[in-house]
């Protein structure tokens, strides 16, 4: 990056492979802009913010095609913490007979599946348990005030 001082410019260096849309280089100027009031752990505060974002796009692909009732499943287990697996199956079959269309050849552990593939719970022995990542999520759900009440 190169500051023109006399035009108030920020000239972005090319970087061999990496190719720069017009709103990736606005983006890129204003955070090369906030970066230089950063005078200590700049790379640091690029790296924290990088993962924020690769979590925050995780996050908006795993809404993107999670069911209601996942939401509601995670809902619950964020307060309880933990549920034994069989209650967590009960949970869902509720939805397997409100949807059958839905649900059908998915079963529970396609339900289960696309939580944990998504890092949003695990299985531990006989529980089924939030994890960081759920948490953020959930936290996710509250901050961005998208609908929890999603079909299915």
């Amino acid at each position: 990056m190169t500051v023109n001082t006399t035009a108030g410019t920020i000239e972005l260096k090319e970087l061999p492979g990496f190719v720069r849309t017009e709103a990736i280089g606005a983006l890129e100027r204003v955070m090369h802009s906030n970066l230089t009031e950063v005078k200590e752990n700049q790379i640091d505060v690029l790296i924290r913010n990088l993962a924020q974002a690769r979590l925050e796009a995780a996050f908006g692909v795993a809404y993107a095609g999670i069911f209601g009732s996942q939401i509601m499943g995670l809902t619950a287990l964020e307060a309880r913490r933990k549920i034994a697996a069989n209650e967590a199956y009960t949970f869902y079959q509720e939805f397997e007979r409100k949807y059958p269309e839905v649900y059908n050849g998915y079963g529970f552990a396609g339900w289960l599946g696309f939580l944990k593939q998504r890092g949003l719970v695990e299985t531990v022995g006989d529980d089924i348990r939030i994890t960081p990542q759920g948490d953020d999520f959930m936290r996710w759900l509250r901050a961005t005030k998208v609908s929890v009440h999603k079909a299915f």
